[in-house]
C-alpha cells in the first residue's frame, strides 16, 4: 500500500514538473519557419514590453507582402504585453493568434485614439476567414468616460472569436467588451472571459453560436438587438 502511494506521488510530482517545463518553453508556433503565410509580430519589430507603442509593427505584420487580402495568413503574437495607441484591423483571410499557454495582451494606451481596439468586421457577408484566438484585450488604461469597444466582429463564414479575455475598468463607464454588428452568418464565439465595462457583449447580428462566455463586474452583461438566430452551448 505504501509503495503504491509513493509511486502515485512520484508520478504526480513528475507530471507537475513536466507541466511547468512545458509552460516555460516557447510555444511550438514560435519555432516553425516564418514565411508569407505565417509571420510573428516580433518579425516586424513589435516589442511586447508593455511600454513601446507596437501599433505600427502589428499592422505591418498583418498587411505585409499581400496582394490585397486574397492570401490567407496567420499572424502570431508571442507572450508579452503589446501597447497600442489606435485601431488594429484584422482583414478577411487573416487569423490573429496568441500563445495559448501564456496569452499575450493587447493593451490600449492611455492616449488611445479612436473607439475600437480590434476590428474584424470589414467584409460583411463577403468577409470569410476571420479569426482571433488566445489573446487578452485590455482597456483599463483608457479613461472610463471614453467610449471604446475592445473587439468588433463581423463577416460571414469561418469566423471565430476564441479563448479571449477582455479586461475593462470596473464601475460606471463607456467601455464595451465584444460587439457583433451587421451581417454575421455565422459567428462562433467560444471560451470568452469579460471583466468590467459598461456592457460585456453587444449583439446586433443575424446568426451567432456561443459557448462558455463568462461575465463579471460589468453594468450590463449582454445587450441583444435584432438577433434572428442563435445557438448556445454550455
Amino acid at each position: 500500500m505504501y509503495l503504491i502511494i509513493y509511486i502515485v506521488c512520484l508520478l504526480s510530482t513528475v507530471a507537475v514538473a513536466c507541466s511547468h517545463a512545458e509552460h516555460a518553453s516557447p510555444y511550438w508556433y514560435e519555432t516553425i519557419k516564418h514565411g508569407t503565410g505565417f509571420r510573428s509580430v516580433k518579425d516586424y519589430g513589435a516589442k511586447g514590453d508593455g511600454t513601446t507603442d507596437d501599433t505600427a509593427a502589428i499592422n505591418k505584420a498583418i498587411t505585409d507582402s499581400r496582394t490585397g487580402t486574397s492570401s490567407q495568413i496567420v499572424v502570431y503574437f508571442p507572450q508579452g504585453t503589446y501597447l497600442v495607441s489606435k485601431l488594429i484591423t484584422n482583414p478577411v483571410n487573416t487569423v490573429l493568434m496568441g500563445d495559448p499557454t501564456n496569452r499575450p495582451t493587447l493593451k490600449a494606451s492611455s492616449s488611445f485614439s479612436g473607439n475600437t481596439l480590434l476590428s474584424a468586421a470589414a467584409g460583411g457577408l463577403g468577409g470569410f476567414f476571420y479569426a482571433v484566438k488566445n489573446l487578452i484585450l485590455d482597456s483599463t488604461a483608457v479613461a472610463p468616460t471614453k467610449a471604446i469597444s475592445l473587439a468588433v466582429m463581423g463577416g460571414s463564414q469561418a469566423t471565430q472569436l476564441s479563448n479571449i479575455k477582455l479586461v475593462m475598468p470596473v464601475g460606471n463607464n463607456s467601455h464595451i467588451g465584444v460587439v457583433t454588428s451587421g451581417a454575421v452568418m455565422p459567428l462562433l464565439i467560444n471560451d470568452i472571459e469579460i471583466y468590467g465595462g459598461g456592457i460585456g457583449y453587444s449583439a446586433v447580428a443575424l446568426q451567432i453560436q456561443t459557448k462558455s462566455i463568462y461575465f463579471k463586474s460589468m453594468l450590463d452583461s449582454p445587450s441583444v438587438t435584432n438577433l434572428r438566430s442563435s445557438r448556445r452551448a454550455h
